[in-house]
């Protein structure tokens, strides 16, 4: 598509965030996905290292990286992931993949925020991997390390770093992967906007009014449907 090479800053939007990652993983890491930053995937897989075991931490940590690149698969596939989570064993007679496995298996040992952050640093260095969920990737690190360093639980390390986010803001990129709700406010050179019959009547006027120089509209139909609006109830008042 000639807009994804455009010069200048690109945002593609989609509706869900499912979407942004569908969209970014066929782009092969050229577009990273802009992340809420109250994220619950990212928060979810922060709990499951503070609390859960062993094999559900190895097989949560697996599948988290695998969500957020492509390329892992490649080396670790389904039915290796699943062994992870049942105690089975886990091994490969490649050379070069031998020190990430072995640090996978150490977290199933030993699931402690210094052994995830080391076989998660390994996973994103495998061959072929490309990173699109850079900003999810960068948080979980980031929160690994300090919950290393500081001895606190992951969870509240995710939340001291969003917190620091928020007081100095995130970096722009130029090629992003968002939601209508997250760049409202914020202007590109060039929008692309995926399956627009799925937004609400607000939402598609702020994909429609980002772009300062092209929107581009990807719909089977040259003509779209009217945008539903979305009605917000107020809540009642109390006495």
């Amino acid at each position: 598509m000639k807009a994804l090479g455009e010069e200048g800053t690109i945002a593609v939007l989609g509706r869900f965030r499912h979407d942004c990652v569908s969209a970014a993983s066929k782009l092969s890491g050229r577009y990273t996905v802009m992340e809420a930053l109250d994220e619950k995937v990212t928060a979810a897989f922060a709990a499951k290292v503070d609390t859960g075991s062993g094999p559900a931490v190895a097989h949560a940590m697996v599948e988290f990286a695998a969500k957020c690149s492509v390329g892992i698969p490649t080396h670790i596939s389904s039915a290796k992931r699943k062994r992870l989570l049942d105690g089975l064993s886990f091994v490969t007679r490649d050379e070069d993949l031998k020190p990430t496995y072995e640090a996978v298996v150490r977290v199933r040992e030993q699931p402690t925020p210094a052994t995830v952050r080391i076989a998660f640093e390994l996973l994103g260095r495998l061959q072929g991997v490309s990173i699109h969920c850079r900003e999810a990737w960068k948080e979980v690190t980031r929160s690994l390390a300090s919950a290393s360093t500081n001895g606190r639980a992951v969870a509240e390390a995710l939340q001291l770093e969003r917190h620091h986010t928020r007081a100095v803001g995130r970096s722009a990129a130029a090629r992003v992967v968002s939601r209508p709700l997250l760049v409202k406010g914020l202007e590109y050179d060039h929008v692309i906007i995926l399956d627009p019959t799925a937004y609400g009547a607000q939402e598609l006027y702020v994909a429609l009014t980002r772009g300062s120089k092209s929107v581009t509209v990807i719909s089977d139909s040259s003509t779209l449907p009217a945008a539903r609006m979305e009605v917000h109830k107020k809540s009642p008042s109390r006495r």
